[in-house]
Protein backbone atom coordinates (compact mmCIF):
# COMPACT_ATOMS: atom_id res chain seq x y z
CA UNK A 1 0.00 0.00 0.00
CA UNK A 2 1.44 3.37 -0.98
CA UNK A 3 1.36 6.57 1.08
CA UNK A 4 -1.50 8.11 -0.91
CA UNK A 5 -3.69 5.08 -0.19
CA UNK A 6 -2.87 5.35 3.51
CA UNK A 7 -3.63 9.08 3.48
CA UNK A 8 -7.01 8.52 1.80
CA UNK A 9 -7.90 5.92 4.42
CA UNK A 10 -6.75 8.20 7.25
CA UNK A 11 -8.80 11.09 5.82
CA UNK A 12 -11.87 8.84 5.88
CA UNK A 13 -11.35 8.17 9.60
CA UNK A 14 -9.25 5.00 9.55
CA UNK A 15 -7.35 5.38 12.82
CA UNK A 16 -4.99 2.49 12.00
CA UNK A 17 -3.93 4.18 8.75
CA UNK A 18 -3.33 7.49 10.59
CA UNK A 19 -1.27 5.72 13.25
CA UNK A 20 0.80 4.01 10.57
CA UNK A 21 1.53 7.32 8.82
CA UNK A 22 2.41 9.07 12.09
CA UNK A 23 4.70 6.17 13.00
CA UNK A 24 6.37 6.16 9.56
CA UNK A 25 7.02 9.90 9.63
CA UNK A 26 8.08 10.31 13.28
CA UNK A 27 11.82 10.22 12.37
CA UNK A 28 11.11 12.85 9.71
CA UNK A 29 9.50 15.15 12.32
CA UNK A 30 12.29 14.47 14.82
CA UNK A 31 14.89 15.49 12.26
CA UNK A 32 13.16 18.81 11.58
CA UNK A 33 12.62 19.49 15.28
CA UNK A 34 16.21 18.61 16.15
CA UNK A 35 17.48 21.14 13.62
CA UNK A 36 15.50 23.99 15.19
CA UNK A 37 15.90 23.08 18.86
CA UNK A 38 19.63 23.26 19.49
CA UNK A 39 19.45 25.36 22.65
CA UNK A 40 15.87 24.90 23.83
CA UNK A 41 15.14 23.41 27.22
CA UNK A 42 14.17 19.74 27.33
CA UNK A 43 10.53 20.68 27.94
CA UNK A 44 10.49 23.09 24.99
CA UNK A 45 12.12 20.44 22.75
CA UNK A 46 9.40 17.99 23.75
CA UNK A 47 6.69 20.61 23.12
CA UNK A 48 8.30 21.45 19.79
CA UNK A 49 8.19 17.75 18.82
CA UNK A 50 4.49 17.59 19.74
CA UNK A 51 3.83 20.69 17.63
CA UNK A 52 5.73 19.06 14.75
CA UNK A 53 3.62 15.91 15.05
CA UNK A 54 0.47 18.05 15.04
CA UNK A 55 1.77 19.67 11.85
CA UNK A 56 2.19 16.18 10.37
CA UNK A 57 -1.34 15.26 11.45
CA UNK A 58 -2.70 18.40 9.74
CA UNK A 59 -0.68 17.57 6.64
CA UNK A 60 -2.29 14.13 6.43
CA UNK A 61 -5.77 15.63 6.80
CA UNK A 62 -5.18 18.42 4.27
CA UNK A 63 -3.15 16.64 1.61
CA UNK A 64 -4.84 16.32 -1.78
CA UNK A 65 -3.90 12.90 -3.15
CA UNK A 66 -5.34 13.82 -6.57
CA UNK A 67 -2.58 16.34 -7.21
CA UNK A 68 0.76 15.17 -8.52
CA UNK A 69 2.69 16.49 -5.50
CA UNK A 70 4.74 14.42 -3.12
CA UNK A 71 3.34 14.06 0.40
CA UNK A 72 6.83 14.46 1.86
CA UNK A 73 7.12 17.97 0.42
CA UNK A 74 3.70 18.95 1.74
CA UNK A 75 4.41 17.40 5.14
CA UNK A 76 7.78 19.15 5.39
CA UNK A 77 6.15 22.55 4.92
CA UNK A 78 3.38 21.75 7.38
CA UNK A 79 5.75 20.47 10.07
CA UNK A 80 8.17 23.35 9.57
CA UNK A 81 5.30 25.88 9.84
CA UNK A 82 4.13 24.25 13.07
CA UNK A 83 7.69 24.41 14.44
CA UNK A 84 8.03 28.08 13.45
CA UNK A 85 4.67 28.91 15.04
CA UNK A 86 5.86 27.41 18.32
CA UNK A 87 9.18 29.25 18.09
CA UNK A 88 7.30 32.51 17.49
CA UNK A 89 5.30 31.76 20.63
CA UNK A 90 8.54 31.33 22.60
CA UNK A 91 9.84 34.55 21.10
CA UNK A 92 6.64 36.41 22.06
CA UNK A 93 7.16 35.24 25.65
CA UNK A 94 10.69 36.72 25.59
CA UNK A 95 12.28 33.32 26.09
CA UNK A 96 15.50 32.09 24.53
CA UNK A 97 15.11 30.80 20.99
CA UNK A 98 17.35 28.51 18.90
CA UNK A 99 20.47 29.87 17.29
CA UNK A 100 19.37 29.13 13.76
CA UNK A 101 15.91 30.64 14.14
CA UNK A 102 15.75 33.97 12.27
CA UNK A 103 16.33 36.78 14.74
CA UNK A 104 14.85 39.59 12.71
CA UNK A 105 13.33 41.56 15.56
CA UNK A 106 14.52 42.49 19.02
CA UNK A 107 13.08 40.33 21.80
CA UNK A 108 14.37 42.35 24.73
CA UNK A 109 16.83 41.46 27.46
CA UNK A 110 16.78 37.73 26.65
CA UNK A 111 18.15 38.44 23.16
CA UNK A 112 20.99 40.49 24.64
CA UNK A 113 21.83 37.64 27.02
CA UNK A 114 21.65 35.13 24.17
CA UNK A 115 23.92 37.32 22.04
CA UNK A 116 26.44 37.63 24.92
CA UNK A 117 26.31 33.86 25.47
CA UNK A 118 26.91 33.23 21.77
CA UNK A 119 29.84 35.67 21.68
CA UNK A 120 31.34 33.95 24.73
CA UNK A 121 30.73 30.55 23.15
CA UNK A 122 32.30 31.57 19.84
CA UNK A 123 35.59 32.33 21.63
CA UNK A 124 35.94 28.57 22.17
CA UNK A 125 35.81 27.79 18.45
CA UNK A 126 38.61 27.35 15.95
CA UNK A 127 38.99 30.08 13.29
CA UNK A 128 37.12 28.04 10.63
CA UNK A 129 34.39 27.14 13.13
CA UNK A 130 34.00 30.84 14.03
CA UNK A 131 33.50 31.70 10.37
CA UNK A 132 31.02 28.86 9.87
CA UNK A 133 29.17 29.75 13.07
CA UNK A 134 28.94 33.42 12.13
CA UNK A 135 27.55 32.68 8.67
CA UNK A 136 25.21 29.99 9.99
CA UNK A 137 23.68 32.37 12.54
CA UNK A 138 23.12 34.87 9.73
CA UNK A 139 20.99 32.25 7.99
CA UNK A 140 23.34 30.87 5.34
CA UNK A 141 23.00 27.21 4.41
CA UNK A 142 25.88 24.74 4.32
CA UNK A 143 26.37 25.04 0.55
CA UNK A 144 26.38 28.84 0.72
CA UNK A 145 28.89 28.79 3.57
CA UNK A 146 31.10 26.35 1.66
CA UNK A 147 31.01 28.63 -1.39
CA UNK A 148 31.74 31.77 0.63
CA UNK A 149 34.66 30.17 2.48
CA UNK A 150 35.99 28.19 -0.47
CA UNK A 151 35.70 24.90 1.42
CA UNK A 152 34.02 21.61 0.61
CA UNK A 153 30.43 20.97 1.62
CA UNK A 154 31.57 18.08 3.83
CA UNK A 155 34.15 20.13 5.74
CA UNK A 156 31.51 22.79 6.48
CA UNK A 157 28.98 20.15 7.48
CA UNK A 158 31.56 18.55 9.81
CA UNK A 159 32.41 21.94 11.34
CA UNK A 160 28.73 22.65 11.88
CA UNK A 161 28.21 19.28 13.59
CA UNK A 162 31.14 20.01 15.94
CA UNK A 163 29.67 23.43 16.69
CA UNK A 164 26.25 21.95 17.46
CA UNK A 165 27.78 19.35 19.81
CA UNK A 166 29.68 22.10 21.61
CA UNK A 167 26.54 24.26 21.78
CA UNK A 168 24.63 21.43 23.43
CA UNK A 169 27.41 20.95 25.97
CA UNK A 170 27.72 24.69 26.54
CA UNK A 171 23.99 25.23 27.14
CA UNK A 172 22.98 21.96 28.73
CA UNK A 173 25.96 20.99 30.84
CA UNK A 174 24.69 23.11 33.74
CA UNK A 175 20.89 23.30 33.61
CA UNK A 176 19.36 20.29 31.98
Amino acid sequence: MNINDLIEKAQKGDREAMDKILHLYTPFVKKIVRYYSIILTKEDREDLFIEGMMGLYRAVNNFNTDRKKRFEDFAYISVKNAVFDYLRKIKAQNRTIPVNYPLNTDIGEESILLKQDLEEFSKKLSPIEKDVFSLFIKGYGIKEIADKLGKSYKSIDNALQRIKRRLRKYYFSVDS
